[in-house]
């Protein structure tokens, strides 16, 4: 009896549950931007002259991941298209990489996402999103971020026991390296998966981002894009969310910025969760990766 139990109490402690049920569930906080925020140019691209849309400060301590949705739209200030860059940090930070992609000059507003994750600590306990714009020539204020985009924010419990429990991150760039890079196929393929473990049915918030970057954009013009890309979560091997886009025209490289999210009850034990990319034309190349953005999944336990 008692070689049982400590085999039981080894497995508890290998899965990462707990066994007394303390842990309370992420706090969430949500954050709402009072007024629109014309962005501005950059060359360097650094934080330091990187304008911030959001600058929030928390009580709570712990592991933290937070989600910024950016409402963004041509002003019209500029018949050239520009692009947009954001990335999110979180405390004392562990994954803060940025994304982007472009804006035409009459494009619909469009909400565009990306993720930051790390540890809310004394003295590092804000939050902050950054967010600048470039083209050649670049024009001060042809993209603004929109009155009413969100930086939601989901906090553990910050026991002992419990932290790193509730949160977890599958990044290209974390489980490869900085120089690979992923070439996108013409059917849905794994870019990310990653295994979790429930100790108990619960639900499972899971969300991604993924940042596809065609060598030559096949969207030239305009208001006359036709070529798409595709990403889709899968939980257990059954599609919960799908994202069909188009690509923003350019000239010369392409990129598009790509969110899903989901939300799944799940019974105890191990689950298979995937981010899945598909391009659906054949005149270029399309990556993520090395020079062209990431792909992260993260997954929020409830």
């Amino acid at each position: 009896m008692m070689k049982s139990l400590l085999i039981i109490a080894l497995l508890m402690t290998l899965l990462g549950s707990d066994p007394a049920g303390a842990c309370e569930p992420p706090v969430q906080r949500i954050f709402t931007l009072a007024e629109s925020v014309p962005l501005e140019c950059n060359a360097s691209g650094a934080r330091t002259t990187s304008l911030k849309i959001f600058d929030v400060e928390l009580q709570e301590r712990g592991f933290a991941l937070a989600r910024a949705k950016l409402r963004l739209r041509p002003t019209g200030a500029t018949d050239i298209t520009h692009f947009w860059n954001a990335h999110v940090v979180v405390g004392r930070e562990q994954y803060a990489l940025m994304n982007g992609d472009d804006i035409c000059r009459d494009s619909p507003p469009a909400t565009r996402v990306n993720f930051g994750y790390g540890e809310l600590s004394d003295p590092q306990h804000q939050v902050a999103v950054y967010a600048y714009q470039g083209a050649s020539p670049c024009v001060d204020g042809a993209i603004e971020v929109v009155a009413g985009s969100t930086l939601e924010l989901w906090i553990e419990d910050d026991e002992p026991a419990c932290r790193r429990k509730s949160i977890e991150r599958i990044s290209y760039y974390e489980s490869v390296d900085f120089t690979r890079t992923y070439a996108w196929q013409t059917n849905m393929s794994p870019i990310v998966l990653k295994r979790t473990y429930m100790a108990e049915a619960g639900e499972l918030l899971i969300m991604s981002v993924v940042e596809a970057s065609p060598e030559l954009n096949p969207n030239t013009v305009c208001g006359e894009e036709q070529a798409t890309i595709a990403a889709e979560l899968r939980v257990d091997e059954v599609i919960v969310d799908e994202n069909l886009s188009l690509l923003p025209a350019s000239q010369g490289q392409g990129h598009l910025v790509l969110d899903n999210e989901a939300r799944q009850q799940v019974a105890e034990g191990f689950h298979l969760l995937e981010l899945r990319v598909r391009r659906d034309f054949t005149t270029t190349p399309v990556r993520t990766g090395g020079c062209c953005g990431d792909a992260v999944l993260f997954v929020v336990k409830n």
